[in-house]
């Protein structure tokens, strides 16, 4: 019973989650889950299929995300 990914995204967006910006939050919490779900799928995997620049892509992404989330969860404080 405890609140889903989203749930949780979208508890950390809500200061912002309004008016023509929510169409916005929802896609990019829509993108952050489907990373996570990429990143999760390859968890008890030893070897993967992607590429270099697939994995880089991955890294570069997760880490806007990360740093997103971080500073829209100050003002949330």
């Amino acid at each position: 019973n405890n609140p889903t990914r989203k749930a949780r995204l979208l508890y950390i967006c809500r200061n912002i989650n309004s008016g023509k910006f929510s169409s916005f939050v929802n896609k990019d919490i829509d993108t952050t889950l489907a990373l996570i779900n990429i990143l999760h799928e390859g968890t008890h995997r030893l070897e993967t299929n992607w590429s270099e620049s697939q994995v880089l892509a991955l890294k570069l992404y997760a880490q806007g995300s990360l740093h997103f989330l971080i500073e829209i969860n100050k003002y949330n404080q």
